[in-house]
């Protein structure tokens, strides 16, 4: 399919070959390319995830809504009430 449309504003040149097969490869290897870019740098990924959720509880500690903190021990998390 080479017509222009709203959702394919610039098809492809009609001397292109494409098919569902070459867009899997695509896919494939762009999950690979992102795969290997977390396993890389594992500790970067590791800390901004750590530093994102030390804020967003310290945020939840100043106010409304309250971030809830169960002790580490806890067996019945679901049971206790937020404090």
């Amino acid at each position: 399919m080479t017509s222009r449309e709203w959702f394919r504003p610039n098809p492809p040149l009609a001397s292109i070959k494409w098919g569902p097969r070459k867009q899997h490869n695509i896919q494939e290897s762009a999950l690979l390319f992102a795969l290997h870019q977390v396993a890389a740098s594992k500790e970067l990924y590791l800390e901004n995830y750590w530093m994102k959720n030390k804020r967003a509880i310290d945020k939840g500690k100043e106010g409304a809504p309250y971030a809830g903190l169960f002790p580490p021990g806890s067996v019945a998390k679901r049971r206790q009430p937020i404090s």
